[in-house]
């Protein structure tokens, strides 16, 4: 996973192939102080500790804790980006475009619990450079899925709608998701995901809702 916005230190250029795993393993850890603690509580001596590194060995891979709480925004965004575009590229369905973007973002919160959450809890710490390209990044996102639910509309796949507001819906879906699951197992990702799915495509009141298959869907 290629992580951007930040720029290797001399300590990180010379790392092996294993410098990026490392560096990942050092943003979950501190996601999960970030959460415990709190944003300001959590300090590099801290996170050294957790990590099991000396802290000048923290600095040759994060130079400041803001910069470790960027890369928790990096960390996830950079991979929904590239999935998202994949499936404009393919043309996929708006309704399996919201299957795929849920089940990712479960993901996110299973494999790295509280990754997601830490950093909408701790965002607004940012420096405005960092939050600028924050908010780039969710606009890609954002339009891409857009994208996905434009093309079904003037295909009459489905009826008009107004794609910013379905966007910001189904992103609100899954950062609750991160509160009312933040202790989800992987092996309940695919049935919570399908539920989700279920609720935001047929809505509550929908006669045949829990008859409908994510697979059903192209």
């Amino acid at each position: 996973m290629t992580l951007r916005g930040t720029t290797p230190t001399p300590g990180a250029a010379r790392e092996k192939s294993n410098g990026q795993p490392r560096r990942a393993e050092i943003v979950q850890l501190a996601s999960q102080l970030f959460r415990d603690m709190g944003y300001h509580s959590a300090t590099m001596d801290k996170i050294a500790e957790i990590a099991g590194i000396a802290k000048p060995t923290l600095y040759h891979y994060f130079r400041s804790k803001e910069e470790i709480l960027f890369n928790i925004h990096l960390l996830y965004i950079n991979p929904l980006i590239e999935s998202q575009r994949a499936r404009v590229e393919r043309g996929a369905s708006s309704s399996r475009v919201v299957y795929e973007v849920i089940l990712e973002h479960l993901h996110v919160i299973a494999e790295s619990p509280g990754t997601l959450q830490s950093f909408i809890d701790h965002q607004r710490e940012l420096g405005t450079d960092r939050r600028q390209e924050m908010k780039e990044n969710r606009r890609i996102y954002r339009r891409l899925v857009e994208e996905s639910f434009q093309r079904d509309i003037e295909r009459g796949v489905i009826p008009p709608c107004d794609t910013r507001t379905v966007a910001f819906s189904l992103f609100g879906t899954c950062n609750w998701a991160s509160r009312a699951h933040p202790r989800l197992a992987a092996d309940d990702v695919d049935e919570l995901a399908t539920r989700l799915w279920r609720l935001f495509v047929f809505g509550t009141s929908g006669a045949h809702r829990n008859e409908m298959d994510p697979d059903d869907f192209d």
